[in-house]
């Protein structure tokens, strides 16, 4: 067997990349999507172009963004994770991308979802774009395209609090953040990597 396939095949099955929306999102861009730097999660809608910033999954939790998506007749080249409910949506709407609905349990948004489901089959997942782990803003490069009413000032303390199930998993996380950035403290189990912007 080649060993070189081996050794990615490895890497790809023990590590994953949660690309979410916040303005941090663009350290990942800087970084590089190599493919064996591990498997790529991209969060509701990608709008990121395929190639160069290739993704396996597209983790979807919110039904305007199936909504957008077909609206716009955007094609998601990647397999979808989502809800059993949103995934009969897309059936409704005779989508030919692979849609999963594995997410029994939202945790209030697709990068806290996405990253509980990955620890099922991922030693370690590293989170790029959320910015609510280390500061207040909950903006998204997704409101370009979708509207959402006023988000409440304390909605990243809530976030927050959801993300707790995830640490709880006891994988290893690594949080990508703005050089300067203060590390909150979520436990032995979390890092951080302060990137140069």
């Amino acid at each position: 067997m080649d060993k070189k396939l081996t050794s990615m095949s490895f890497i790809a099955q023990n590590k994953i990349k949660i690309i979410g929306n916040g303005p941090s999102r663009n350290l990942y861009k800087q970084i590089g999507t190599l493919s064996e730097h591990g498997c790529i999660c991209m969060c509701n809608y990608p709008d990121l172009p395929n190639p160069p910033y290739h993704r396996d999954y597209v983790s979807i939790v919110d039904r305007r963004t199936i909504d957008y998506l077909e609206k716009e007749k955007v094609q998601v080249y990647a397999t979808i994770w989502t809800t059993p409910e949103l995934k009969e949506l897309t059936i409704k709407y005779k989508w030919t991308t692979p849609v999963l609905g594995v997410y029994k349990e939202k945790l209030m948004n697709a990068a806290a979802t996405a990253a509980y489901h990955a620890t099922q089959d991922f030693d370690i997942i590293e989170l790029y774009g959320c910015d609510a782990l280390f500061s207040n803003v909950t903006t998204s490069h997704q409101d370009n395209y979708i509207h959402r009413h006023k988000r409440p000032a304390n909605l990243h303390t809530r976030w927050r609090t959801y993300w707790e199930k995830v640490w709880a998993t006891g994988k290893t996380f690594r949080i990508y953040c703005p050089q300067g950035t203060t590390p909150v403290e979520y436990g032995n189990n979390v890092e951080w990597r302060q990137v140069k912007e």
